[in-house]
């Protein structure tokens, strides 16, 4: 359909006698490139200031690639190790955690047999423990190993 309009406009412009229909289409030529350069002018000011702003945003450090703790089942001598890498990973990734449900979620994670038999009840009743990451940790101290 394009191709016939084209065509079409190409057998009209021909068949004008004067000249004066071709000046004025090709002012109207014109006038849509000029008006199509500005836009891209314009996009290519909007990209430059995205970049800027992607610039300035990576200013702050990245975040370094580190592996999670293994899983914890609740070995006594492995707790406190456990413990302190957990709260290191939180410590290196702030964006990945910025909360006490997602700090809690990736303890959860890295839980298994006794551990995580004693987390999943927590999930499953919604457990406000599960928003607030320091007492969740008191009670996972206090209670959990005694298992092991």
């Amino acid at each position: 359909m394009l191709n016939r309009e084209v065509c079409n406009t190409r057998t009209k412009k021909s068949t004008f006698v004067g000249g004066s229909s071709t000046n004025s289409s090709s002012k109207t030529t014109k006038t849509r490139l000029l008006a199509l350069k500005l836009r891209v002018q314009q996009l290519e000011a909007t990209i430059v200031s995205l970049q800027q702003q992607g610039s300035s945003t990576q200013g702050t450090p990245k975040e370094p690639k580190i592996g999670l703790p293994m899983k914890f089942d609740g070995t006594r001598s492995q707790f406190r190790g456990f413990l302190n890498e957990v709260r290191f990973v939180i410590q290196l990734h702030p964006s990945r955690y910025p909360t006490d449900a997602s700090q809690v979620g990736l303890v959860g994670t890295l839980l298994s047999g006794t551990t995580l038999a004693w987390f999943a009840p927590l999930l499953e009743k919604e457990s406000p423990l599960l928003n607030n990451f320091e007492e969740f940790i008191s009670e996972f101290k206090a209670c959990s190993w005694r298992y092991r």
